[in-house]
């Protein structure tokens, strides 16, 4: 029974500083910079379009604003990169809906990658400084935003899909992610089977 007695607390001791150890393991580390976030609704959205093989699509994303200082954005691909579609070109350029307000711009091309505009940039020289606003949902903000552009290749001849697309940026001394939950579905002419085509 001594013996006993005198585990106890060692067994405690030790319990109690695994805890504490566990604890502070699971406490996310906090930005050293400012963040990059989407203007627009969070929730996953997804379209499907109809493109022949071997031909190219291109498509406009929410535009993208800094919580603070300049972000400079380092590549653009699909969150989900085994199931089949690439990322064949990407860049960023002034919200044309801030720019050119009033004016009903063209949302997708096909076949090709949309024109190069006065402020569009790719690596390694994007960079989204507009500030976002205080709430990137619903307020308005007087910055000019960063519009994303991609163009998307599927390598196989077969529908291929992407649940969205990451944007990675650098921030303080980090690289981080942000999820765009965009998901887009290049469908073949052809595919009855595929229900993710059957309403394109």
């Amino acid at each position: 029974m001594v013996k006993l007695r005198r585990r106890i607390p060692a067994i405690s001791t030790v319990l109690i500083a695994t805890f504490l150890l566990a604890g502070c393991a699971d406490e996310a580390p906090k930005p050293t910079g400012p963040e990059l976030k989407m203007i627009g609704s969070d929730v996953t959205q997804s379209a499907s379009m109809l493109v022949p093989a071997g031909v190219a699509y291109s498509y406009k994303l929410p535009p993208l604003c800094t919580t603070g200082d300049p972000v400079k954005i380092l590549s653009i691909g699909p969150a989900s990169p085994n199931d089949g579609i690439k990322v064949s070109y990407w860049a960023i350029q002034p919200n044309e809906f801030q720019v050119h307000p009033g004016v009903l711009a063209t949302g997708d091309v096909l076949g090709a990658r949309f024109p190069v505009v006065p402020g569009q940039e790719t690596a390694p020289n994007a960079v989204v400084s507009g500030h976002c606003p205080a709430d990137p949902k619903t307020d308005a903000t007087t910055d000019i935003l960063s519009q994303v552009l991609v163009t998307l290749e599927r390598p196989e001849n077969a529908t291929a899909s992407t649940a969205g697309f990451l944007v990675t940026y650098r921030t303080g001394s980090e690289t981080r992610s942000l999820l765009m939950p965009y998901g887009m579905t290049l469908c073949l002419p052809d595919d009855t089977v595929d229900k993710r085509c059957r309403a394109s």
